[in-house]
Formats: C-alpha cells, sequence, structure tokens
C-alpha cells in the first residue's frame, strides 16, 4: 500500500487550521469562536452545537447541504435561528438545502419543493404552497390533517393515519401504503404505483385524483392510537 500526500491539505499549520476552525464557527454567528473551538460539546448549548454541525459540513464549501432534523431537540426560538441561518447560508454560498425533516411547519416554512417518503419510496413530489394546499397522495394528506390548527376548535379530534409504518423486511406487495389507506382497491395491493405527473409535481398513487378532489373528508373521524405516524 502506497500513501499519497495531498497538497491541499500539506502546507496547512496548527495555526492556519485553528483560524480556519474560527472563521466557519464566526460564520455560523457562534460568538466568541476562538474560546469555543476549545471547548467541549458539553461545555455548549443544544443550539450552539446545531451551529457547530453546521460549521463542519460547510467546511469543505459544499454545493448541497444535506441537513437531516437540524431543529431536533431545540426550543422554538432557536429552531428560528438555526433556519435563519441555513437561509442565509444558501443564499450567501449559492448551495441548495436538502433539509430531512418530520416538522410539517419546518417544510411549509423552508422549503421550495417537498418530496414525501414512505416505507422507503418516494410517494409525491410537489411545490410547497402547491403541496400543502393540495396533496396528491393519501399519506401526504394524513400527515397534513393530523397537525393541529390554531383555526380550529380544540376540541375537535385530529385525524390519525391507522397502523404503523413497515418493516423493510415486511414491505407488502403492490403500494407500501395500502394497508393503512381508506382508499385502497384490488389494484393496491398487487401493483405498486409509479410516479406520475399531477398538478405542478409527481404522485405515486392509483387514486391521485380522488385524493385531490375529496381530501377534506378521506381521513376525518379517524382517530391517534400508540405508535401511530
Amino acid at each position: 500500500m502506497r500513501l499519497v500526500s495531498c497538497d491541499r491539505y500539506a502546507a496547512r499549520t496548527p495555526a492556519s487550521i485553528r483560524a480556519r476552525v474560527t472563521e466557519l464557527l464566526s460564520r455560523v454567528g457562534i460568538t466568541d469562536p476562538a474560546l469555543r473551538a476549545r471547548q467541549f460539546p458539553h461545555e455548549i448549548s443544544g443550539g450552539m452545537c446545531q451551529r457547530v454541525l453546521i460549521a463542519i459540513a460547510l467546511a469543505g464549501n459544499p454545493a448541497l447541504l444535506i441537513a437531516d432534523e437540524p431543529t431536533t431537540a431545540l426550543d422554538v426560538t432557536i429552531q428560528a435561528q438555526v433556519l435563519d441561518l441555513l437561509a442565509g447560508l444558501r443564499r450567501e454560498q449559492g448551495m441548495s438545502v436538502l433539509l430531512i425533516t418530520h416538522d410539517m411547519g419546518v417544510a411549509a416554512q423552508v422549503a421550495d419543493r417537498i418530496l414525501v417518503m414512505y416505507a422507503g419510496s418516494l410517494v409525491e413530489v410537489a411545490p410547497t404552497a402547491e403541496f400543502f394546499a393540495q396533496p396528491g397522495h393519501p399519506y401526504s394528506l394524513g400527515l397534513i390533517q393530523a397537525v393541529p390548527r390554531v383555526d380550529e376548535a380544540r376540541a375537535k379530534r385530529l385525524a390519525a393515519i391507522p397502523g404503523a409504518v413497515p418493516e423493510a423486511r415486511d414491505r407488502p406487495a403492490g403500494c407500501p401504503f395500502h394497508p393503512r389507506c381508506p382508499l385502497r382497491l384490488d389494484l393496491c395491493e398487487a401493483q405498486e404505483p409509479e410516479l406520475s405527473p399531477a398538478g405542478s409535481g409527481l404522485v405515486a398513487c392509483h387514486r391521485s385524483d380522488q385524493v385531490r378532489s375529496d381530501g377534506a373528508v378521506i381521513w376525518a373521524g379517524r382517530t391517534a392510537r400508540a405508535g401511530q405516524s
């Protein structure tokens, strides 16, 4: 085995590395970055830890930043700061951001386009405004209708999707969502739908037209149970 040196890093000195670390921490809005660079994770806040991770991701000047649940376990104020930071960095560096989240509010706030996955399959792609106004897949619709709304009575029971996401080894034949879907047909159990044009996006559902036309009542009366998502 022959070791090959990389000229890009060969000239780096401890001082230049410290300067680069300080620069990256400053870019993500961390105060006193020289001090923070010498601290351990347990010595800084959760929001600051998230900023450090973003700084690490930016070190390679990526064209695409993949942010997997960047707001998890943060209070709403810190969430907003992290999302504003990502938006600002995206504009400054001209990079794209792939945000992975279960928070529909976060997705609505920051995304230009929504991609929904279920059981490892992509089931819907749509511009954000169109997705929330008129989703085309029953799973997408169920996720949206399960979010509490401030303009509705508190006594109103939230919609819920029955059952649970299948394990990879027990993935059902046909459409992977059909065991939980109120619109399933025999066709859904036998044939997995392909992504097809729907509005300005794509939907993998044999009954996407009905989801778009009757969305308000499809999940009406469904009740939440433990383990549902």
